[in-house]
């Protein structure tokens, strides 16, 4: 999981290659769990901080804040990774790159670009 979750890192503009199903589906998890780990982590830091004195709140946030950053760049960071993947694996099952647009459909369009990418 973490293989496919990399190799989509290392080839971030590469619009003319080939993503299986598995490699897609794998980051699209790992994302959405690294995601929801950093906003936790976010939180959670706020909430901590907001009742404790404030020497000790500054030694336990900021260690908090950094990986909690670290972990929204990653997000930003992955949004450039997960377009050119969309448009390698609406191509590989026969669909013409233009259909990553459909999504801009209310209510519809999502679900239409889910089941390309699940077939």
């Amino acid at each position: 999981m973490l293989k496919s979750y990399i190799s989509a890192w290392k080839r971030p503009f590469d619009f003319q290659g080939k993503s299986t199903r598995k490699e897609y589906w794998h980051f699209v998890i790992l994302n959405s769990i690294f995601t929801v780990i950093s906003y936790v982590l976010l939180l959670s830091t706020i909430a901590l901080t907001d009742g404790i004195d404030s020497s000790l709140s500054v030694v336990i946030s900021i260690p908090l804040y950094l990986i909690s950053s670290i972990g929204l760049l990653l997000f930003f960071g992955s949004i450039w990774i997960a377009l050119p993947l969309t448009v390698r694996r609406i191509r590989d099952v026969g669909m013409s790159w233009k259909w990553i647009f459909l999504v801009s459909l209310p209510y519809i369009g999502g679900v239409f670009v889910v089941i390309f990418l699940t077939r």
